[in-house]
């Protein structure tokens, strides 16, 4: 038999180097089970932390995503799985896989696709009719005041989602007479008076014309009278959308805002200011932010914020530059 004796190392000897730590993958940022009509758009985006860095992959019902339905991109940690055009086929489970040499994650969740939804125009006044067990309420009144007099009005009310209220009323009337001055002859004078209010979305309105006919003479004369509109914190009608593109393309990310007095518009990129490049536009509500010969380091978080005396609102969206 043999004994081997191992010295211990001699003071001042190299030290074997220290491994560099090591930490498995994590999410700081999940996504959730989304709903989504068909022909619609969604997109999964989360953030993937490790060292050393992970690789990612993105699964669809536990196989790799493939195809035109997939876009996949990545902005420093974050992951994002975009899906442009949604259809029943992609109904199912998403998955993000994070791997490295010190463990794995995983974060899932469901896609589930609904029928497109009904779109429908509010009728008009002439034709919106009385619906009890429905969404929308309509009260409509005609009076006959005379022969030559009429009053119609109409509002329409909500008792479910507010659309905008519209509300409406017309009144007309007509007068006739016979006006003599000295040995003149008589003077018949016809008189037409027509007024019209309206309130749509909180916005008043009145209008007043007046035709007068004398002896074949016709004189007529006409105003209208713009009431206050009330006042409202901004509102995203139509949020942002990320995007991916290719360097060299241009980008135009844009905003439908609406709010009352007309609120103040700012952009941003990462929190900070946006580049030099980019040019911002501001149009009845529409707010747009252009950059042309996109680079790379054009990618990022971009947010757009409204703000006046009532509120402050904002929408944010991705940008993957390729």
């Amino acid at each position: 038999s043999h004994l081997n004796v191992k010295t211990p190392l001699q003071l001042g000897s190299v030290q074997p180097q220290a491994e560099e730590k090591t930490c498995p993958p994590s999410f700081s940022q999940l996504f959730a089970d989304v709903v989504i009509p068909d022909g619609g758009q969604t997109k999964f985006e989360c953030i993937v932390t490790g060292k050393p860095t992970p690789k990612v992959k993105w699964l669809f019902n536990d196989q790799p995503v493939s195809g035109k339905n997939f876009l996949v991109s990545t902005s420093g940690n974050r992951q994002v799985l975009n899906l442009p055009n949604v259809t029943k086929a992609l109904a199912g489970k998403i998955t993000c896989l994070a791997e490295n040499e010190a463990g794995k994650a995983t974060c899932v969740a469901i896609l589930t696709v609904s029928d497109p939804p009904i779109t429908s125009q509010l009728p008009s006044f002439d034709d919106l009719n009385l619906n009890e067990s429905g969404v929308f309420e309509m009260k409509r009144a005609v009076f006959m005041e005379s022969s030559t007099s009429s009053h119609f009005s109409s509002s329409t009310t909500t008792t479910g989602t507010e659309p905008i209220v519209k509300i409406q009323s017309k009144t007309s009337k007509s007068e006739f007479a016979s006006q003599k001055v000295g040995d003149k002859p008589a003077v018949q004078v016809e008189s037409h008076k027509t007024s019209e209010y309206k309130n749509i979305g909180g916005m008043e309105s009145k209008e007043e014309s007046t035709v007068t006919k004398s002896s074949g003479l016709e004189k007529s004369s006409s105003g209208l009278v713009v009431g206050k509109r009330k006042h409202s914190a901004p509102k995203f009608i139509t949020p942002l959308n990320g995007c991916i593109v290719d360097q060299g393309t241009e980008v135009l990310l844009s905003a439908i805002i609406e709010g009352y007095p007309t609120p103040d518009v700012s952009w941003s990129r990462n929190g900070g200011v946006c580049p030099q490049e980019s040019e911002m536009i501001w149009e009845l509500g529409k707010s747009q932010l252009r950059i042309k010969n996109v680079k790379t380091h054009h990618g990022g978080r971009y947010s757009c914020t409204a703000s006046n005396s009532m509120g402050t609102a904002t929408s944010s969206a991705d940008v993957v530059v390729k």
